[in-house]
């Protein structure tokens, strides 16, 4: 476990984070961010779609993620271009995504660690990316069981950015979202107010770095 989570909510250091107070820093996370919605449709896409081909839209996909929050997307593009084989590209995002698509709901814990695990060190393989980058890729190809793992919460947790701590934080994420649902506290950015791994992870991140525009 990577997080400190309570019937209450979340600690990260001294402060927790209520449950009820979830939403909210959501919200400040994603009106900061606005490009996060339209980069989860284009994840989504490519994980439902992906063909040989593609290797374009995979390429400014890595870019434009790796420009969220910190515009980096240059930077990681001159080194993906550096040993950059085309096939080679599709075929990692393919192996990271075949992999997450055959869980189902009733996944053990232990599974669910070994094949995140698996799908992060697969995307790391492709020259440039590193777990921060490469599981922010995840997050937005598989948001609804992937969560951030870079020096934001590395920072907050104390915990190396690898790619253990990436999986077990998305876990943790997971568990935090069937607490939400527990306790009645809905996703305003969902048509059935579902939580998921990423949007915890978007609140938690909020909460750490003070981001609230609703004076909580």
């Amino acid at each position: 476990m990577v997080l400190a989570i309570s019937d209450d909510g979340v600690n990260l250091g001294d402060e927790l984070l209520r449950y009820e107070d979830f939403p909210a820093y959501l919200k400040s996370h994603r009106r900061r961010y606005p490009t996060t919605s339209s980069l989860e449709h284009r994840g989504d896409d490519l994980a439902l779609y992906l063909d040989n081909q593609d290797w374009p839209a995979v390429l400014r996909f890595i870019v434009d993620v790796s420009n969220w929050r910190d515009n980096a997307g240059s930077r990681v593009l001159g080194e993906v271009r550096k040993g950059l084989q085309p096939s080679f590209l599709v075929n990692q995002f393919a192996s990271a995504i075949d992999a997450m698509f055959e869980m189902w709901e009733s996944t053990s814990t232990s599974t669910l660690m070994e094949v995140l695990t698996f799908a992060v060190s697969e995307i790391n393989r492709i020259p440039g990316l590193t777990t921060p980058y490469s599981s922010r890729i995840l997050r937005f190809l598989r948001p609804d069981i992937c969560a951030v793992f870079d020096s934001v919460m590395s920072g907050c947790t104390g915990l190396a950015c690898n790619e253990d701590n990436f999986a077990a934080y998305s876990i943790d994420c997971l568990k935090v979202e069937s607490n939400l649902f527990s306790a009645g506290v809905t996703n305003p950015y969902h048509y059935l107010g579902k939580w998921d791994a990423a949007d915890v992870d978007l609140a938690l991140v909020a909460f750490y770095l003070g981001w609230n525009d609703s004076g909580l």
